[in-house]
């Protein structure tokens, strides 16, 4: 008997010795020595638990902690775990059933409650996640992990000021918590303040980093044209296998569409929920079609402009239009026209995924279109519980969502060829003109401003590019200040930006430029700013990210676009304006060919003039401001995915005949 209890004192210590090491493997199997010894023992069966853990084996650690619970029903811990392994699995109502019943006898605990939180904030039940945070708070006030997920609910919720004083309070309770950092860099970036977000994340990566750090830091740097760091962030986005990455930002870097992919796949693995079976159900067909759109920018912003154009057009006759608005209300005249425009119009800010999942599917939705995607106008949390039977990737994303409960992405022939399939997990559709559709219902002003007006120079030759700050890089910034050089008394008109305006004097300083010969444009009436567009010459397009509306706005303006097309969907936006324009001599395949055609054009005046007739002409009759043309298409495009589903057919990439 005294060899006996020495063996298994020797095992014990063995095993203690093996778990602090974090030798795991030698852990389980000292402790199956032990449960083998001592059968019906609950403590070495929830240290193998622990030990299957840190392994990751987390369906075998279930089984233990459930033997564990079985035996020793008030060791409250064990449920904890429990539900934390529930969590990692992605089986959030399970784990929601453990942690309650732990609050059922302990109902102020503050790990339990911040734990339950996650999973709450997992489901997208945002208002219940903030209460259980606070409760625990309420108990536990220096509780940085509860901290750090206040913030991370709060931003969810859009209130980016309370999500900084959260994510800002979890750093002070726990200095060097990279997470908090970035979360706090995260919440600034929103709150229009990037250079403070670049401090906080380049301390999170001094700290050891984090997953979200190095996406977050070059989305700052991008936005204010920080570029002492481009090259390092650049070659950080293409090899780093482990950061997740919002793909819009890695869409500024590189031209990868394999790249694109694998950056969504990893955003899709954090806001997706798989429940079975889907929620919507085999229904005989509604009399008209039930599409639904998804977005958080149903207001003031591009997507809402451009959805207000399609419907004013749309066949009501053949579908029935609905839209689900999740970003904050407004009171404007866009907002207006597209309460107007909707057959319903769904106000569902505030609601969980799950809950618009299942408002979506009482509608019998048939067609759920998402308008963002992995921007802050998307909402792929309800589309992951598959509330309708077609579900779309259109307009606001130019990227696959990686998610195979989307269906089909509405694309082109240019901006995405059928041979790059292999980078989508959708089925591409091809509109048989440009994806990209014009509002060519806003007015243009009789008279444009005088150049005075703008701050442009009385004459000399005006390139210009009103593109967003974060679209410009510095491979195509010298290519401007080359042209600046070669062509004397040239300037180069820009959109003001408060944050990244003075960097980009500094750059043109740098490359011997005078920065005079930046003019950063005013603010302007619509109507206003359009006409001014004839005071520029030739539009520069960006890459590795293109002009999309912007170059879409200038064309209509009947300014000529210069784009260099890019690999991915991102940078071949300009290409596929310039093509269904009938203007394919704008197209360049590389910088020097962009640069060397922007020379020649600023050189000949004629030549520039006959390009901007022919736009003029082409104006009138291209389809690429054929609105009446363009809803026809995407609405056949609709009934066909519509029909192949009552066929019974997957989906499956298609063109829709012109």
């Amino acid at each position: 008997m005294t060899q006996e209890i020495q063996t298994l004192d020797e095992i014990l210590q063995a095993a203690a010795a093996a778990f602090e090491a974090g030798r795991f493997e030698e852990t389980v199997q000292a402790y199956s020595e032990v449960i083998a010894l001592l059968p019906g023992d609950p403590a070495p069966i929830a240290n193998r638990a622990m030990s299957l853990i840190g392994l990751e084996r987390f369906e075998e650690a279930l089984l233990d902690l459930d033997q564990v619970i079985a035996l020793a029903p008030d060791w409250l811990w064990v449920r904890g775990h429990r539900g934390a392994i529930l969590h990692e699995l992605k089986r959030y109502e399970e784990a929601l059933e453990s942690y309650e019943s732990v609050l059922a006898l302990q109902p102020d605990d503050p790990q339990t409650l911040n734990n339950r939180a996650a999973t709450l904030m997992a489901l997208g039940r945002l208002e219940e996640a903030l209460a259980d945070c606070d409760h625990a708070l309420a108990h536990s006030p220096a509780y940085a992990r509860c901290l750090c997920n206040r913030g991370v609910i709060l931003f969810a919720l859009r209130r980016y000021a309370e999500s900084l004083d959260a994510s800002q309070q979890a750093v002070a309770a726990k200095p060097g918590f990279a997470e908090a950092m970035v979360h706090c860099g995260s919440a600034l970036l929103r709150l229009g303040r990037p250079s403070e977000a670049l401090a906080y994340n380049d301390q999170a990566l001094n700290c050891g980093g984090h997953p979200h750090a190095l996406g977050v830091a070059a989305d700052c740097a991008a936005k204010m044209c920080e570029w002492d760091r481009w090259e390092a962030y650049r070659g950080a986005l293409a090899t780093d296998q482990e950061a997740l990455v919002p793909p819009m930002v890695a869409m500024t870097y590189l031209d990868d569409a394999m790249t694109h992919r694998r950056y969504a796949e990893g955003l899709r693995d954090l806001v997706v929920v798989r429940p079975h079976p889907p929620l919507w159900r085999q229904r005989a067909p509604h009399e008209r079609i039930r599409v639904g759109y998804l977005s958080g920018d149903l207001g003031t912003h591009p997507v809402g402009f451009l959805m207000a154009y399609i419907l004013g057009r749309s066949d009501k006759s053949r579908f029935e239009f609905h839209g689900f608005s999740f970003g904050p209300d407004e009171e404007s005249e866009v907002r207006t026209r597209l309460r107007q425009a909707f057959d319903h119009f769904h106000e569902v800010r505030g609601l969980s995924d799950e809950a618009l999942a299942n408002v979506m599917a009482e509608l019998q939705i048939d067609i759920a279109v998402d308008l963002g995607g992995y921007t802050t106008g998307g909402n792929l949390g309800a589309l992951a519980r598959r509330p309708a039977p077609i579900q779309v990737n259109y307009l606001g994303f130019p990227g696959t969502l990686a998610a195979d409960f989307i269906d089909y992405v509405i694309a082109d022939p240019v901006v995405l060829p059928f041979d790059q399939q292999a980078a989508y997990a959708e089925a591409i559709v091809h509109l048989p003109d440009c994806y990209l559709p014009c509002d060519t219902s806003r007015a243009i002003a009789a008279e444009p401003p005088s150049r005075e007006e703008v701050g442009l120079p009385a004459d000399g030759f005006v390139f210009c590019c009103f593109n967003a700050a974060w679209k410009m890089t510095p491979p195509v910034f010298d290519v401007w200040m080359r042209l600046l050089k070669a062509v004397e008394g040239s300037v180069l008109w820009l959109s003001s930006d408060g944050h990244a305006d003075a960097n980009l004097v500094r750059e043109a300083e740098r490359r011997g430029v005078n920065p005079a010969r930046l003019v950063f444009k005013k603010r302007l009436e619509f109507d206003r700013h359009l006409a001014s567009h004839r005071l520029a010459d030739i539009f520069l397009d960006t890459w590795p990210y293109n002009a999309h509306a912007t170059a879409s706005e200038a064309l209509f303006a009947g300014l000529p676009v210069l784009t260099r097309r890019g690999s991915a969907f991102a940078g071949r936006v300009g290409a596929s304006l310039l093509t269904n324009l009938g203007l394919p001599e704008l197209i360049t395949e590389s910088l020097e060919d962009y640069e060397a055609l922007a020379l020649a054009l600023a050189r000949d005046p004629r030549r520039l003039a006959t390009i901007r007739e022919k736009l003029a002409r082409h104006r009138e009759s291209s389809p690429l401001f054929d609105g009446d043309r363009y809803v026809r298409n995407l609405e056949t495009a609709f009934k066909t995915m519509h029909q192949a589903r009552l066929e019974g057919r997957a989906p499956a990439s298609f063109t829709v005949a012109s």
